[in-house]
């Protein structure tokens, strides 16, 4: 067995960096210490896109909280039911913390809301930051990514310390939805 070392966590979602090899095919897979223990899910490798090698190093898996989380519904249900709030989100930039007058670049921009979902039904609208979730801090897009899925389920509530496009500060709570199915 190689000595797969978790090097980093990722930019996106829950997933963590790990110089395992990951080819394609592995993905699902686990990711074994050297008792041989489940630790983690293998999730993909980063590849070139021109010549379609993998990125030496680039292998990402998917954390203990999300596995604990998604296997026993995948098993019992054989799905997993995504909690969901019918906002498009980004982060927010320094450049973009600049330009209204925040002091740094924190918080999560939403550029927008679905029609007749959970977030327009509470009176959220696009341009607005969200800078907490459920009283914790949220920092940028993974963060709430992250916080979502693991802690929500749909039909929770959810509530949202924001800067709304008009510039007032307010909380405000929606009820998640399941998010469908993307195709």
């Amino acid at each position: 067995m190689d000595l797969n070392i978790i090097t980093g966590r990722f930019w996106t979602g829950s997933l963590i960096q790990t110089d395992a090899a990951i080819n394609h095919g592995n993905s699902g897979g686990p990711l074994l210490n050297l008792q041989g223990d489940v630790i983690r899910v293998n999730e993909y490798d980063l590849v070139d896109i021109a010549t379609g090698a993998s990125e030496q190093g680039l292998n990402f898996v998917i954390g203990p909280i999300t596995i604990q989380r998604v296997i026993p519904e995948l098993i019992s249900q054989g799905t997993y039911k995504h909690p969901w709030l019918g906002i498009e989100i980004a982060d927010v930039t320094l450049l973009f913390a600049d330009s209204v007058g925040l002091s740094d670049a924190r918080g999560v921009f939403i550029k927008n809301v679905a029609s007749e979902g959970p977030a327009e039904k509470a009176g959220i609208t696009p341009f607005s930051i969200i800078f907490s979730v459920d009283g914790n801090v949220v920092r940028n897009k993974s963060e709430f990514i992250d916080y979502a899925e693991d802690n929500k389920l749909p039909g929770d509530e959810i509530s949202l310390n924001i800067i709304t496009s008009d510039g007032n500060r307010s909380d405000i709570t929606s009820v998640l939805e399941q998010r469908e199915k993307p195709f």
